[in-house]
């Protein structure tokens, strides 16, 4: 056969392409092979996928999970097509995962800008808001959290937020101040407070206007390390009375000449993780429009959002019986899954007695899990909650797992969605089990499960475990944040550097497992210590690492292969430490047999 006759057409590129992304999961045409968009809806999706995934082109048949995509990702990509006109859920971009599979047609696409768009930013959304404040419902995770901070006599300081950073250069003040203050103008998410009594039991408000408490000190003369932990903890102690806006302060410590301590504390009722990346990139995109101002730019003033748009949207009182149907049918069956059994609450924020254990995973690992979750077809977090469901399945003994995993909670069909500032997330009842041909399928029906879930991602937890004939059900809770970010450390704005970004919540678990997945892969398990001692944390965390190194790797091929490995994993653990303890009993006879106490010497009184 010539040269000539083994050269494709593009007609046949085009279709090899299309059979690559089809029969082979995760796998997608190399740049070679590249398919172009066929159609105007097409490209306006592939421009979408672009932007979102960070990547330089888009051909209708590479794999949306082989480009990095995720479930968060996910969300933006379907608000941006929905704002294009496309109607494309993420179901429709999980199940289908190219362009092509989506059959998209010219007719679908909005031919007249959308009203709101995602480059409008959080403060150019809506006309000012009204005059009077406006009385709002409670979300989902709102009213597990009042709950939570009413029942276990922590309403002022349960469920704070507390972020901080180091700002070096030389930051003006005063500007910084005004840039806060228009952004607690512009959002009103910012100025929500909380009625806790009334007819209709505790609803939310947003206030016209609040003032934004700011202080200042001075600590060149400090010790900055122990400083910052005591601010922190009278912070804390301090609390907020959340009948009364806003629900949110900033201090700022001078350490240097050039380098500022900000703690932005608020709290978790009124913002999501989420929300908190988009204020600080409006606090701070502010302050730079002020700067330039005062060089002889013109300043940009922000436009003051409509609470009734930027309010999260609440499910209604009355479930629907598919709603009721779908969580009664997943929890069926199920018993809780409790690590720390002897605890005697429902689960309410502990003691101040809190603590983080962290473990960075390697590269070479995060690279591995990137690739194994594209060639199956799932998202990286998807794969995070299956293996955390069987490290808490061995743990307790049990073949499956039950526990809270959080998600945004944003619908990506509403317009302007991923811009959107207030508190969208909640926390739905998972359930894995250990059962399945290979981890693989596992996997695969797990992902269908959760997006199956997220469907009524608006059901209170409260009600799905009501549906589950418990009075508690779980005690630890996932959240894999891999939301946007846009304030990271070495961030530039205005001849300022922030960098040292810390962040301090407790969200009411004794046992909480929280994956960063920008700039690497972290995670962080936050503990109560009075019910699970930094060793066992540290144990939880090498039994997460070590499951999804065996599953990415292939050493071990099903769900149930898996957890018995993590088992051994801890009986190990168990031996090799009654082993320490065996060997240190041993040297501390042996060194009271060579020097004998005094009742045992010659003489000695006995």
């Amino acid at each position: 056969m010539s040269d000539d006759d083994a050269a494709l057409t593009p007609a046949q590129e085009e279709l090899l392409g299309l059979w690559l992304a089809e029969e082979v999961p995760g796998v997608r045409p190399g740049p070679e092979r590249h398919v172009p968009p066929r159609n105007r809806a097409e490209a306006a999706l592939a421009d979408i996928w672009a932007e979102a995934l960070e990547v330089p082109r888009v051909g209708v048949a590479d794999d949306y999970f082989a480009l990095g995509g995720d479930s968060v990702l996910a969300i933006v990509v379907v608000a941006r097509a929905a704002e294009a006109g496309l109607d494309v859920s993420v179901r429709d971009l999980f199940e289908a995962r190219t362009i092509a599979g989506l059959s998209l047609t010219d007719d679908r696409l909005r031919t007249t800008p959308s009203p709101v768009t995602a480059a409008d930013g959080p403060s150019a959304t809506a006309p000012s808001a009204a005059a009077a404040d406006v009385d709002l419902p409670l979300t989902p995770l709102q009213e597990g959290i009042l709950f939570h901070s009413l029942t276990s006599g922590r309403q002022r300081d349960g469920y704070l937020v507390q972020a901080h950073c180091l700002v070096t250069g030389p930051v003006d003040l005063p500007l910084l101040r005004r840039a806060w203050e228009a952004v607690l103008a512009a959002e009103p998410a910012l100025r929500t407070a909380f009625r806790l009594s009334g007819p209709e039991g505790p609803r939310r408000w947003i206030a016209p206007v609040a003032t934004l408490p700011w202080t200042e000190k001075d600590w060149r003369d400090h010790d900055v390390r122990a400083a910052l932990a005591e601010h922190l903890r009278r912070d804390r102690a301090a609390g907020f009375d959340l009948e009364h806006p806003p629900l949110s302060r900033v201090a700022v410590f001078r350490e240097a000449r050039d380098r500022h301590r900000i703690v932005w504390t608020h709290h978790h009722l009124v913002l999501d993780g989420w929300s908190q990346q988009i204020v600080l990139r409006a606090v701070l995109d502010h302050y730079a429009g002020l700067a330039g101002a005062v060089s002889g730019s013109p300043e940009q003033p922000l436009a003051t959002n409509d609470p009734g748009l930027e309010a999260p949207t609440v499910p209604p009182a009355v479930p629907s019986a598919d709603e009721e149907a779908h969580w009664r049918g997943l929890l069926a069956g199920a018993r809780p899954t409790l690590l720390v059994p002897d605890r005697n609450d429902a689960g309410e924020p502990q003691s101040p007695g809190r603590a983080v254990a962290t473990d960075v995973w390697p590269t070479g690992l995060v690279t591995a899990v990137e690739a194994f979750a594209a060639d199956t077809g799932v998202t990286v977090a998807t794969v995070l909650t299956g293996c955390w469901g069987l490290v808490a399945a061995a743990r307790t003994g049990a073949e499956e797992a039950v526990f809270g995993l959080t998600v945004s909670g944003r619908t990506p069909a509403e317009a302007g969605v991923a811009e959107r500032v207030g508190m969208f997330v909640n926390t739905l009842a998972t359930r894995v089990t250990a059962k399945g041909p290979s981890t693989e399928a596992w996997l695969r029906t797990l992902q269908r499960r959760l997006s199956e879930s997220r469907r009524h991602s608006g059901t209170p937890l409260s009600r799905a475990v009501r549906w589950s004939g418990h009075d508690r059900l779980f005690d630890s809770l996932l959240v894999v944040e891999n939301f946007p970010t846009w304030l990271a450390p070495g961030t530039r704005v205005a001849g300022l550097v922030v960098d040292d970004i810390d962040v301090v919540l407790d969200e009411g678990y004794p046992v909480v497992v929280e994956v960063a997945m920008y700039g690497g892969l972290a995670v962080r398990l936050r503990h109560d210590t009075s019910a699970v001692p930094p060793t066992v944390a540290h144990e939880i965390l090498g039994e997460m690492c070590a499951c999804v190194e065996q599953m990415v790797t292939g050493a071990v091929r099903t769900p149930g292969e898996l957890r018995t490995a993590v088992v051994g994993r801890r009986a190990d653990a168990r031996d090799r430490a009654a082993h320490v303890r065996r060997a240190k009993a041993r040297d501390l006879l042996a060194a009271v047999r060579r020097h004998p106490v005094r009742g045992d010497e010659p003489g000695g009184t006995g």
